[in-house]
This record gives structure tokens, sequence and C-alpha cells, in this order.
């Protein structure tokens, strides 16, 4: 028998909204120190790059997994979303969509991915648990 926790599914969407915002600004700006508070307390989270290498948040990971939201090198401009959708299942959420980022300097989008984010509800907040991305198909 399972049981989860009543969420109220509206109040969820809202919530996991917000928390995705602050994911994506968090790569945007590459505020290192927003890092923890995505993956919360425990500081579990799986994440499959674009190119397909996964990094795991914890052990020996940690410095290449915190990279992802710290190297300049990955600085960008702007993040657009679009296509976003968020299913809430009690505690857990899945949200997918599309991420393009664009540098001012640069013709082209830096990056164009599909993504599936798995976020967790603990003590009233939402964190990053995965997140898998994948290229957007060029046309």
């Amino acid at each position: 028998m399972v049981f989860v926790r009543d969420v109220d599914p509206a109040e969820a969407i809202k919530a996991v909204k917000a928390a995705s915002e602050k994911k994506w600004i968090t790569i945007r700006d590459q505020q290192a120190k927003e890092v923890n508070d995505l993956i919360g307390p425990k500081g579990r989270c799986v994440w499959t790059k674009r190119d397909g290498t996964r990094l795991d948040s914890t052990g020996e990971n940690w410095f290449a997994f915190v990279a992802l939201f710290t190297t300049k090198a990955n600085q960008v401009d702007a993040v657009t979303i679009s296509e976003q959708k968020i299913t809430p299942y009690g505690d857990t959420a899945i949200e997918t969509g599309r991420a393009v980022a664009t540098k001012k300097d640069a013709k082209d989008p830096v990056w164009d991915v599909r993504y599936t984010t798995t976020w967790v509800q603990a003590d009233g907040k939402w964190y990053l648990a995965s997140e898998h991305q994948s290229p957007t198909p060029t046309k």
C-alpha cells in the first residue's frame, strides 16, 4: 500500500513553476550559492546533460555538477522556456518543456533543449531531484 501526502494540484503547479523559474535564473546567472537551495537538504540530484553526460550531485561528481551552474563558459544572457507542462503526483511533480539559451553576441542559440525535470516536495518546498535534457532536433 502506498500513502501519498495530499497536495493541492493547483498549488503544486504554482510552486513548481516558481522553483523552475529559480532554476533557469540560477543557470542563466551562474549563481553557485543557489544550487544547494535547488537540490534540497539531502543534496541528491541526477542531471543528464544535452550531450548525454550524466552527473550526480553526490560524492566525487559534486564539483562537475556545480559547474553546470557556475562556469562562466556556461553563462548566457537569456533562457526562454516554452511548451512547459507541470503534472503533480502527490509530493512529486514532473515538468516537461523546451528551453532555448541565447547570448547577445551570438547569432544562433547557445543551446536548444527539450527537458524533463522531476521535482519532490520536502518540508513544504519543492526540490530538483532529476533533470534530463535532449537537444531539440534541427528542422
